[in-house]
Parts: structure tokens; C-alpha cells; sequence
């Protein structure tokens, strides 16, 4: 279980880079080449846990990207699935970033799955925020918390590529931007805010407002 423990960790720390590199726009910190790695593929977790691991199954990255990849005997577990496609989507936008080299024409060759994840990640965030002003004032903390990380995830230009077109992501962006807009009024009445921090809503309510009146 120990091998297993440490081809997870890797796995789990690959996956979150990925994903965090997506969402966001910028380069993943693993940035080596995908066919240099070398740790094996992830197998379902019984199979460790039964000692049940056999030589034909021990499956890598790198036979993704060759002409004619080979199957392993068994087949693959979910996490190891979504990690191969993963990989697969980082090196389709890598080509299509090598090829193209303005945003607009980057994002007609984006993949599906970059919409998908980002907006997954502003719905939940948007869902969260609902769920903490349910709770009522004396979690306006953790609501200016939620509403400023979703103002800092459409921030970079490819992100604001992303969330047009989207009406469903437009009204979570609203909705954040209610929030910040009642909080820099409080920091306003009350003076208790320091410019620092009445200068950050400022930019994020600027943020969310130039995305929410762009093009859709």
C-alpha cells in the first residue's frame, strides 16, 4: 500500500495542477513533458488492497501519445480514464495555443471541457455564496470571501473568453457582484475599511462588471 499511496499523490497532485491550470489560464507547474513521466498509472485501489497487481496492467502516461498505444489486460479505473484524457486536453491546447495566437481564435479551438470546468467551478462557487447568505449577516465574511475568488477567476483574458455566451455563468457573476457592491457600501458607512481593502472590492466590482456588460 505504500507504492500505492505514493502513485496516488503523485496522481492527485498531476490531476489538481491540471485542473487549477484549466480553470485559471496559466501554465501547470508540472511542467515537464507528458511523455517523460514516468510513473505508473493508477489502478483501482482493490487491486492494491488485495495485492492483486499484475505486470501486463502497469499502464503509462507516455503510450497515450504513441501511434498505436497498448491496452492494459484490465481495464482502466475512472481517476486513471480522466487522467488520460486530461493529459490529452493539455496537449490539444498547447497545439492549439502553438497555432493560434490571439484569444479569439485560441478559444474557437478550445475544447469542451474547458467551458465545462470553469463554469463547474463558478456555479459551485456561485452555489456556495447563495448557501452562505441563506445563513444571514454573521457570515458576511465568508460571503466576500466567496463573491472576491469568483471576481479573481475571470480576471485573466482567456477566463473572460471562456464565460461568454454563458448566460447561466453571467447571473452567478451578477450575483457576486450584488455582494461585493453591499460590502463596499458598508466599508463606505461605517469606516472602518482601510483603502487596501476598499481598493481590492473596487478593482473586483470593476472586474465583474466589465465581463457582465462585454459581448455575449
Amino acid at each position: 500500500m505504500e507504492v500505492a499511496d505514493r502513485i496516488f499523490t503523485f496522481w492527485n497532485t498531476f490531476v489538481r495542477d491540471q485542473i487549477y491550470s484549466i480553470v485559471h489560464g496559466f501554465a501547470p507547474a508540472l511542467d515537464e513533458r507528458l511523455e517523460d513521466i514516468r510513473t505508473p498509472l493508477p489502478r483501482p485501489l482493490v487491486e492494491y488492497e488485495q495485492k492483486d497487481i499484475r505486470l501486463q496492467d502497469i499502464d503509462y502516461l507516455y503510450k497515450v501519445f504513441q501511434g498505436t498505444p497498448t491496452l492494459p489486460n484490465r481495464a482502466d479505473s475512472p481517476f486513471t480514464s480522466f487522467i488520460k484524457a486530461l493529459a490529452l486536453l493539455r496537449s490539444a491546447r498547447v497545439v492549439v495555443a502553438n497555432q493560434q495566437g490571439t484569444a479569439e481564435n485560441l478559444l474557437e479551438g478550445t475544447n469542451l471541457m474547458d467551458r465545462f470546468l470553469f463554469s463547474s467551478m463558478i456555479c459551485s462557487q456561485a452555489a456556495l455564496l447563495h448557501l452562505s447568505c441563506a445563513t444571514g449577516p454573521s457570515s458576511a465574511p465568508e460571503q466576500v470571501g466567496v463573491a472576491s475568488g469568483i471576481a479573481d477567476r475571470v480576471r485573466s483574458p482567456y477566463n473572460e473568453q471562456l464565460v461568454r455566451s454563458s448566460q447561466l455563468i453571467k447571473q452567478c457573476l451578477k450575483f457576486a457582484l450584488s455582494v461585493l457592491q453591499q460590502h463596499r457600501q458598508q466599508l463606505v458607512g461605517s469606516r472602518t475599511g482601510t483603502r487596501t481593502s476598499l481598493t481590492g472590492v473596487e478593482e473586483r466590482i470593476s472586474t465583474l462588471t466589465r465581463v457582465i456588460n462585454s459581448d455575449w
